[in-house]
């Protein structure tokens, strides 16, 4: 339970026969779907054991992940709209509405995330109007977002969104902080990301990944 003030948790997952399909031409659809899974419970996990996230919930418009969100004791929200900043839209109202002070955006596809990294960057959000920003390793995406309060600015994921996002809460008077560690760094799209995450496991002595 949050000492820190009522942050909520929101993963967004696709539907898993969409998973990962820009890693087509190196992975097999069963290994897309196992690299998702994986990753999908490591965060869910991580969300779950992490001292300051009061609640945590998923939205998505697939069946399978609903019921694996329910299973973690996490809140499971059908997605309504289309489009993933649509879908944070909805469960960033939903959140607030319930009672949410803040909300955490965690991506699915984190496969080094931890509870311990997620309660340090709530930390360093503090209980002031702000926006707290996860850039990717290549500084242009953003692979968490912490608003306080729930829709203090609208969400702009995409190419570049790391820089959009911060511009968004400058231009509405929120503090701006950015967490940058490699836990929230790498996110799994691209053939180089799994050579990357290889690469780190290897060197960890943990073995290729899946």
């Amino acid at each position: 339970m949050s000492t820190v003030g009522g942050v909520w948790g929101v993963v967004p997952v696709k539907t898993l026969s969409e998973a990962k399909s820009r890693l087509q031409s190196v992975l097999s659809d069963a290994e897309r779907l196992e690299i998702s899974l994986q990753m999908l419970h490591r965060v869910l996990s991580a969300l779950q054991d992490a001292q300051f996230v009061d609640k945590w919930l998923v939205i998505s418009r697939d069946p399978r992940v609903l019921d694996i969100a329910q299973d973690k004791h996490g809140l499971p929200l059908l997605e309504d709209g289309f489009g993933l900043n649509s879908s944070l839209e909805q469960a960033s109202r939903w959140a607030d509405a319930q009672g949410a002070a803040a909300v955490l955006v965690v991506p699915s596809d984190l496969p080094l995330i931890t509870a311990r990294e997620i309660d340090m960057l709530i930390r360093q959000a503090g209980s002031e109007p702000c926006a707290v920003i996860a850039p990717s390793r290549h500084g242009e995406g953003t692979n968490a977002l912490l608003l306080r309060p729930p829709g203090a600015l609208p969400f702009c994921f995409g190419p570049g969104s790391a820089a959009r996002h911060a511009e968004e809460a400058r231009r509405r008077g929120l503090s701006v902080r950015f967490h940058v560690s490699e836990s929230f760094g790498l996110d799994i799209d691209t053939e180089e990301d799994l050579r990357e995450l290889t690469n780190l496991r290897l060197i960890a002595g943990a073995g290729p990944f899946p």
